[in-house]
């Protein structure tokens, strides 16, 4: 049993007493400005949802996988019903039209998306977001549903990425993932193509939605967070002064969430090493040049030289 069953606490700290939904969760739930914040894995997104969670109008908790996870079951679910309820109507009342049965599984997936994220937000926040990096790839299909979300994206170097994915890959699991690439090497090139393609539809997405997409870089909350989460806290159109950024600074720090310094590592943490160019002890000429060729051209457009 999951312990915040046994201690009657809701894991993200929030009020356990939810109750019954009613009409004013659903009226709630309309009024919520939301965001999205997606990336590749391992790329700083805990670490931005984290610091955002701290603001005091912004919630951000979780990783909902609403679109892969909940959508395709829901979608069958709605089709299987409607069928049956057709089914009836023709065979009691000649008419298989004579109760519609609702078949837009994309409004009942917008009221469960939103419903889930008010109540795991606190009460009065300004915004709501929730962090799932492979929501990258359903940037546009959020958009339809949401018109008026926001979506950010982080990133950070690749290589760096493609380490820190690597090592947790191996703490998840590592005979899966020793069966699966075999090595560091062989799983080089399958990360190298995986980041390519998020960058690729992030960057898709934010040409054609330019007011409601915001990027950030690791890198850039390393060196100036300050600068950097004030630019991300603008786009929400948030309060933001000295005090409020370094309340988020601090209850998101590395320090805070591994209990050690930057730079000291433990492969069996989530929170691993937290520190830049960490790549270059495991990438050898070879695996950079592999690397390279294959996300070299979204590497240059960020700022990375492969």
């Amino acid at each position: 049993m999951p312990r915040h069953e046994m201690s009657g606490a809701h894991p993200s700290g929030r009020d356990p007493e939810i109750g019954i939904l009613g009409l004013s969760d659903v009226l709630a739930a309309a009024r919520a400005k939301l965001f999205f914040v997606v990336g590749a894995p391992r790329s700083g997104t805990t670490w931005v949802q984290r610091a955002l969670d701290a603001h005091p109008q912004i919630s951000c908790v979780g990783e909902g996988h609403f679109l892969d996870e909940l959508a395709p079951p829901l979608a069958r679910a709605l089709g299987a019903y409607g069928q049956n309820v057709r089914f009836r109507s023709k065979l009691s009342l000649g008419d298989e039209l004579a109760f519609l049965p609702f078949d837009e599984p994309d409004k009942l997936l917008s009221l469960a998306v939103l419903l889930l994220m008010t109540r795991n937000g606190r009460p009065g926040s300004l915004w709501i977001g929730e962090k799932t990096p492979d929501n990258v790839f359903f940037l546009d299909r959020l958009s339809r549903i949401f018109p008026d979300a926001r979506f950010v994206h982080v990133y950070r170097d690749p290589r760096d990425v493609c380490v820190s994915a690597w090592i947790n890959n191996l703490r998840m699991g590592r005979s899966q993932a020793l069966e699966k690439w075999r090595d560091f090497a062989g799983y080089v090139p399958v990360h190298a193509r995986s980041w390519a393609n998020r960058m690729v539809a992030a960057r898709r997405f934010a040409s054609a939605h330019p007011q409601s997409y915001y990027e950030v870089a690791y890198e850039a909350l390393s060196a100036e967070f300050e600068s950097a989460f004030l630019g991300l806290l603008r786009f929400l159109g948030s309060p933001a002064d000295s005090e409020i950024v370094s309340r988020c600074r601090e209850a998101s720090s590395f320090e805070r969430a591994a209990g050690r310094a930057i730079g000291t590592e433990d492969p069996n943490s989530h929170f691993r090493k937290g520190e830049s160019g960490n790549w270059r002890a495991h990438f050898d000429a070879s695996l950079a040049r592999i690397y390279a060729e294959i996300a070299g051209t979204e590497m240059r457009l960020l700022g990375y030289e492969p």
